[in-house]
C-alpha cells in the first residue's frame, strides 16, 4: 500500500467509526420518525409513518415522507448528514397529512447534525429536528 494513503485511510475509518458510535444511525436500517419539531407524529387516516433508510454503500437515501415515497443521495461527514436533491411521488392527501409531509421534507432539505437523546437519534437543522427510532423488524422486510 502507498504509505501516503495510510493516514488518509485511517482518518476515513475513524470518521466512520465516530459516526456510528456517536449516532448509532446504522446504514441499511429502516428508521421511523417519531417526532417532528418536538411533537409526536400525529395520526391521520391517510398518513403513513415517515421513514428514512440510508444505503451507505451507494450513498443513497429512501423512505416515506408521510404520504409519498422519496429517494435521493446522502452524504455523511462526522455527525453531519446531508441529503441531496430528492425525488418523490406526488400523491395528495388530507391537510393534516400534507402538513406532516411538508414539515418532514423541509427539515431534511438542509444539512443535519445527528445526536443521541434518550436512546433515539435526533437530526437537527435550521428548519427544525426529527427524532428517529429503528422501525419494528417486521416493517423492515
Amino acid at each position: 500500500m502507498n504509505p501516503t494513503l495510510r493516514p488518509l485511510l485511517a482518518l476515513l475509518f475513524c470518521l466512520s467509526a465516530v459516526w456510528a458510535v456517536e449516532t448509532n444511525l446504522e446504514p441499511g436500517v429502516l428508521y421511523e420518525v417519531v417526532n417532528i419539531r418536538g411533537k409526536p407524529v400525529p395520526s391521520a387516516e391517510d398518513l403513513r409513518t415517515p421513514t428514512i433508510l440510508i444505503d451507505a454503500k451507494d450513498g443513497n437515501v429512501s423512505g416515506c415522507s408521510g404520504i409519498n415515497r422519496f429517494g435521493g443521495s446522502c452524504v455523511r461527514s462526522g455527525t453531519t448528514v446531508q441529503f441531496g436533491q430528492l425525488f418523490s411521488s406526488m400523491m395528495a392527501a388530507s391537510e393534516p397529512a400534507m402538513q406532516v409531509e411538508q414539515d418532514f421534507l423541509a427539515i431534511i432539505s438542509v444539512p443535519l447534525q445527528a445526536t443521541m437523546h434518550n436512546g433515539a437519534i435526533v437530526l437537527t437543522g435550521t428548519a427544525g429536528a426529527i427524532t428517529l427510532k429503528p422501525a419494528p423488524v417486521d416493517s423492515q422486510k
